[in-house]
């Protein structure tokens, strides 16, 4: 690790990835067990599970409703209070 408190797994990841596959893990989990030190890229962690918040908006309610796409968490919760219990589905049911 960069302070020298965990063993850096480099080499470790060259000699089992035949069965390691590290080439085929998504770039970005890799990159959480990732730190850079003296120009060198060294691995402390094997990241294999990176959980992704995808948001999914409706952008036909946004336009129906005169509403902005959110750019901060702050104007997605805003977005949740003004559409909670709204008929969405037009189903005739709330909520």
């Amino acid at each position: 690790s960069a302070k020298g408190l965990a063993e850096t797994l480099n080499e470790r990841i060259r000699e089992t990835n035949q069965q390691l596959k590290w080439e085929d893990v998504l770039p970005k989990v890799k990159n959480m067990g990732e730190y850079r030190k003296d120009g060198q890229t060294n691995i402390d962690f094997l990241m294999y599970d990176g959980d992704f918040f995808v948001p999914i908006i409706r952008l036909d309610l946004l336009e129906k409703y005169g509403k902005a796409l959110p750019n901060t968490w702050e104007e997605v919760m805003e977005l949740a209070v003004f559409f909670h219990g709204k008929d969405l589905n037009e189903d005739g049911e709330e909520g």
